[in-house]
């Protein structure tokens, strides 16, 4: 079938519905929750942008605040996971290591066995912090590089630089 039949034969075809992103919209491109991916990138913080994702608005300052410190909160990993990235072979793709990364973060997840969307969405947040540790700590390790501790006074975009 040429690709101007494949084009037309899936036109109208929805292939799932999200009130999170749109493509396309209105010759906009890219949007989030209603907002312009580019606006977002050149006005919003990464916090802001993970907040609307999550609760469907943009912070107030208030919420902000209150986000960010939670993010701190969550700003360790569980001793055994360096354990695995040091363990793994140093050519290990960092992809493959996140993925291993979350699926020990998971057993270590206090709300792992509710599913309920206000734990799901703790999970997230808990997700949020731990993640960029990941990244820094497999990269660092298989540089054989020493590890730095995340700190709580510093946003997760400046403990991941």
């Amino acid at each position: 079938m040429s690709e101007a039949k494949k084009k037309i034969a899936l036109s109208g075809v929805v292939a799932g519905e999200t009130a999170i992103c749109t493509v396309g919209k209105e010759g906009v491109g890219l949007t989030y929750r209603g907002y312009s991916i580019n606006d977002l990138a050149e006005q919003a913080t990464f916090e802001e942008v993970a907040f609307l994702l999550l609760y469907g608005e943009l912070p107030k300052q208030k919420e902000l605040d209150d986000f960010r410190k939670r993010l701190a909160s969550n700003r360790r990993l569980p001793g055994v996971l360096n354990d695995l990235l040091k363990g793994m072979p140093k050519q290990t793709p960092g992809m493959d290591a996140l993925r291993s990364s979350v699926s020990v973060m998971a057993h270590f997840d206090p709300d792992v066995a509710d599913n309920s969307t206000e734990a799901n969405t703790r999970k997230a947040e808990r997700l949020l912090a731990q993640i960029p540790l990941a990244i820094v700590d497999q990269y660092r390790l298989a540089r054989a590089e020493r590890l730095v501790p995340a700190r709580t006074d510093l946003t997760g975009t400046a403990n991941f630089l």
